[in-house]
């Protein structure tokens, strides 16, 4: 594509040309974003949308073709405010242009923008109408993208039978394993992510792991790199449910030096609590080389300790003095613990399965700094959650 781009430049400087130039541009940078070749994606995206707002105006759709992309590389990097102008403005008018990447990074961004001011239901609310659209339209990468990002969502706040009802109403035409084909696409990725994702909170470990390896080695021979990160990040996850942070912490490590480069700090961020455990486990006590992972991963140190990460009063202090206040769900289920009941007898109390509860039992012990169960109801009873 850079070659591309150096081949085209002098005919795109022809007169007539300015549309070719900011489309190029538009379509372009979304493939190197993935790549994680941030700045040069940057400068094709602002060079494009500068000529845009120059031709068309503010507001116009021309401009939109750049400016979406533009929010979504923005919001990766942490730039919420920027990223909520663009979307704010150039998501209404992006549809009638009818390009699939474009509409997904708007609605994409609005959406975790109102999931990270702990606007579930208004996260959720902007991925339905995107998924109208994109069932309206016959846009089937768009709609998986969607279907993606709601189990995300869904899960992270406890809903697993609505994650796999989403994820099931998004027809993901599965037979067996999501394993990547010999041509897999983006929709099939967006598929698989979602489909482990259910997996892990199924407790169904093994084949969750085999299929988040098989494509965690095909993204990495394709060079997407954003993609890679996810896989490991999902990877991480795995391992934790399976009772080995040592692996999880290497795969977390991984995550973070394939993301340095390009400056991606949402990615982490909005993974959950357990990634954000794992990263201050791993990298809290400051760089170890100074290296320039190192040195990123202490920024995202700084931030997920900085920003909101559980549901707390904002007024209110952090009276633990450690991640953050446990939600009502997981003082229930450690309430029940002290009790004596097993992992089983709670789920069937409470309508989850055992494999949910164990998923709630570790971002217990993760907030509680403990790792067995005793250990987590002594804990709570000395910081009075438990009487």
């Amino acid at each position: 594509m850079l070659k591309l781009e150096a081949e085209t430049s002098r005919a795109l400087s022809r007169p007539g040309s300015a549309f070719a130039s900011i489309a190029l541009k538009a379509s372009v940078a979304p493939t190197m974003m993935a790549q994680g070749k941030t700045p040069f994606a940057q400068r094709f995206l602002e060079e494009a949308f500068a000529l845009a707002v120059e031709i068309h105006g503010p507001g116009s759709g021309l401009a939109a073709l750049p400016a979406l992309p533009l929010a979504e590389l923005l919001y990766d990097a942490g730039d919420l405010e920027q990223a909520a102008d663009l979307a704010e403005q150039y998501l209404p008018v992006v549809r009638q242009w009818g390009f699939s990447d474009q509409m997904a990074s708007g609605y994409l961004v609005s959406a975790r923008l109102r999931a990270a001011r702990g606007d579930l239901p208004g996260a959720l609310s902007t991925l339905n109408d995107a998924h109208l659209v994109a069932i309206e339209c016959g846009l089937d990468r768009l709609r998986s993208f969607i279907v993606a990002e709601e189990v995300r969502l869904l899960i992270k706040a406890g809903q697993i039978e609505e994650a796999e009802q989403h994820f099931l109403a998004g027809d993901p035409q599965l037979d067996g394993e999501p394993i990547p084909t010999l041509h897999p696409t983006r929709r099939n990725e967006s598929i698989a992510i979602a489909w482990l994702r259910i997996e892990m909170q199924r407790h169904r470990l093994g084949r969750a792991r085999k299929v988040a390896h098989r494509w965690l080695e095909f993204v990495k021979r394709a060079g997407a790199v954003r993609s890679a990160v996810i896989f490991e990040l999902l990877l991480a996850e795995i391992a934790v449910l399976q009772g080995n942070r040592s692996e999880a912490r290497r795969a977390v490590r991984a995550a973070v030096e394939m993301a340095e480069p390009a400056g991606w700090v949402r990615v982490f961020i909005d993974e959950g609590e357990v990634i954000a455990s794992l990263i201050i486990e791993a990298y809290s006590q400051g760089p170890e080389l100074e290296t320039p992972a190192d040195r990123f991963a202490v920024r995202l140190v700084s931030l997920l300790r900085r920003g909101p990460q559980i549901e707390a009063d904002e007024d209110e202090e952090d009276d633990f003095g450690l991640t953050g206040r446990l939600a009502n769900r997981e003082v229930d289920i450690l309430t029940m613990v002290s009790g004596g009941l097993r992992n089983r007898e709670i789920g069937d109390r409470l309508g989850l399965t055992e494999g949910t509860v164990k998923w709630y039992m570790q971002q217990i012990y993760d907030k509680l700094g403990v790792r067995r169960r005793p250990q987590a109801v002594l804990r709570a009873r000395q910081l009075g959650i438990l009487p």
